[in-house]
């Protein structure tokens, strides 16, 4: 049995898969040993390289553009500085990426189970290349929590999900943090409301969705027109994490409402389901107060939401009500 199955046999199963996943990607779990191992081998390369060079002393040995040639003493400390870079960046790397699995560890600790679906094995590769170079530890948290999501659930995020994130700065991953606050549902679909009151009231600046749309988060090319209809049944107009906009008509009123928002697009949704949506009550109330100027003829009433289901399906605490109109 191999170290990594060792270990993750001891453990309860989300953390167990996570050792499993961890193994498939960087080839040693938690193992302080990993990184003198990787140095080691480095520093080896190197030196049977310089080895070569020594016993060529009398060829040329040039260490810049312009043909500069250097002494064997000068040779020796250029080897050495050489080694160090190499040392000093191998173990920065190993440091975010153990950082990463380390957060990831500590989300998962807190999960009864998951996906018996192992995690594609290019996904790994691919995101362990990635985080690799991310040494800011908000960013790292993301990071953490998209491979916490993805061996709860594989799937859960794509490989063009992990370029466009891997692009982004802490500022520009800030940025689609605080548009997911101004985030909610409706139609199943998620988006922000297009309605120029409103991104004045909440301060929401339309270049913060232009600069999304440019990496891909957020559907610009025309804001979507969704029709929802309204019956009898009490029913989800729009939600967020949080609270439910529920609303019905009466029989002989059953419509329809067109709701005009900017959607999220597939890599906007998937990074969205990480950082959540949890827009404040207050402005919930505000976006709602202009849903019930669209739905004339409804009844609308904010709920707690007791729970979501895997399928999206809300179940509401219509012990409290929260806004009615």
């Amino acid at each position: 049995m191999g170290e990594a199955a060792e270990v993750a046999g001891k453990l309860a199963a989300p953390l167990e898969k996570l050792i499993t996943t961890i193994s498939d990607g960087i080839g040693k779990v938690y193992e302080p040993r990993y990184i003198k191992k990787m140095a080691d081998a480095e520093a080896y390369k190197i030196d049977k390289m310089a080895e070569t060079m020594r016993k060529n002393w009398d060829m040329q040995i040039a260490c810049n553009s312009d043909g500069t040639a250097v002494s064997m003493p000068e040779f020796e400390e250029f080897n050495q500085r050489m080694k160090s870079r190499v040392i000093f960046q191998e173990l920065e790397k190993q440091k975010n990426i153990e950082s990463v699995t380390g957060k990831a560890y500590s989300i998962l600790e807190s999960e009864k189970n998951v996906s018996d679906e192992p995690v594609d094995k290019d996904w790994t590769l691919r995101f362990f290349n990635s985080v690799e170079d991310i040494s800011s530890e908000q960013m790292q948290e993301i990071w953490a929590r998209i491979l916490a999501g993805e061996v709860k659930k594989p799937g859960t995020i794509s490989f063009r999900t992990l370029e466009i994130l891997h692009s982004m700065t802490q500022q520009e991953a800030k940025l689609f943090e605080e548009l997911c606050s101004h985030c909610m549902n409706t139609a199943g679909k998620y988006c922000v409301l297009h309605n120029e009151d409103y991104f004045k009231e909440f301060n929401i600046p339309f270049e913060t969705i232009l600069k999304l749309s440019e990496f891909g988060l957020v559907s610009l090319g025309t804001f979507l027109n969704v029709s929802v209809k309204l019956e009898v049944e009490p029913s989800v107009l729009a939600r967020t994490e949080d609270y439910a906009l529920v609303a019905n008509v009466k029989k002989e009123e059953i419509s329809k409402v067109n709701i005009n928002m900017y959607p999220l697009t597939t890599s906007g949704v998937e990074l969205l389901k990480i950082v959540g949506c949890h827009m404040p009550l207050d402005e919930f109330r505000a976006v709602s107060r202009k849903l019930k100027v669209i739905a004339q003829q409804a009844t609308v009433k904010i709920y707690r939401i007791e729970e979501i289901d895997e399928d999206g399906k809300v179940a509401p605490d219509t012990s409290e009500n929260l806004f009615e109109g």
